[in-house]
């Protein structure tokens, strides 16, 4: 996992990523965007992670899915990487009648799983499929590598392009 403020000074925004055990045993994974790079974001974030982790210990099953995400990306074992592509869903507080929608995949072992905010993909001048070509490319090019060294990659390659928070979460499965 990597974290990179767009507010380089104050280190503060509002992506964020979290992980806990819930009551079924399992871990619980989560990566969150809340709007802006500044100590309000920043607030925002805390009062969202924590709602979150608290609703995660008292329902079955996730509490909220993709919430306008870019879809995650996946690096099969076999080094070819692809988008999982889904029905985007609307933002988190924007009604109380929005259905949400839980995602299942099996992975193998070799394959990876990045979780990531929009700000590893999205430039102001390149569209979000230049973005999302460009990742995929770059986990093609790092297959093979133990996951800190895929993080480091990721992070690396961004060079200063980026004015978004970026956050992302690899998994390996071993």
């Amino acid at each position: 996992m990597r974290y990179r403020p767009a507010t380089w000074g104050a280190q503060i925004g509002g992506d964020w990523y979290d992980a806990f055990a819930v009551p079924d045993g399992t871990t619980m994974v989560v990566i969150g965007d809340v709007a802006g790079h500044d100590a309000p974001s920043a607030a925002v974030m805390a009062q969202a992670r924590g709602l979150l982790r608290g609703l995660a210990q008292s329902v079955v099953g996730s509490p909220a899915a993709d919430a306008g995400h870019p879809p995650p990306a996946l690096l099969a074992a076999d080094g070819s990487a692809s988008v999982l592509q889904r029905r985007p869903e609307r933002l988190l507080g924007l009604g109380p009648d929005c259905p949400r929608t839980d995602h299942r995949l099996r992975l193998t072992p070799g394959d990876t799983l990045l979780l990531y905010t929009d700000g590893l993909v999205e430039r102001r001048d390149e569209s979000l499929d230049t973005g999302q070509a460009a990742l995929l490319e770059q986990l093609r090019r790092s297959s093979g590598l133990p996951l800190e060294e895929l993080c480091d990659d990721l992070l690396g390659s961004l060079g200063g392009r980026t004015g978004d928070d970026v956050v992302f979460f690899a998994l390996g499965v071993r």
